[in-house]
């Protein structure tokens, strides 16, 4: 937008500031100057304008955290549903059918905790 229409989107941003207290001519100038810096204008406008933050962390760093979420709340309806089933005779169904609703009920509660 700020290289097809670049006066409107100056329009835009010096409301937005003159909602914030700044005079007319106070906004105009910040602006201006602003403006005159097509990167830093973009990211200023993505905060202020649409709301959108800027993120500088590493998405290396997330899909680790992703990945060791998945794995342990992942294994803990696995585990309980094993764990039950040693305890439970094998030979009937109610065990089966136990376990897998205390798996179930468990995995709700790890999904309410994530």
């Amino acid at each position: 937008e700020t290289e097809n229409y670049l006066e409107g989107e100056q329009k835009e941003m010096i409301e937005l500031w003159q909602a914030k207290g700044l005079s007319r001519q106070e906004a105009k100038t910040v602006i201006d100057i602003l403006s005159q810096h097509k990167d830093l204008f973009v990211d200023i406008m993505m905060v202020e304008e649409l709301g959108i933050m800027i993120e500088d962390e590493s998405p290396w760093k997330h899909g680790v955290v992703t990945f060791i979420s998945f794995c342990l709340f992942g294994v803990v309806p696995l585990l309980v549903y094993l764990a039950f089933l040693g305890w439970t005779n094998s030979s009937d169904d109610v065990g089966f059918d136990i376990a897998f609703a205390l798996s179930g009920f468990l995995t709700g509660c790890t999904l309410f905790t994530l």
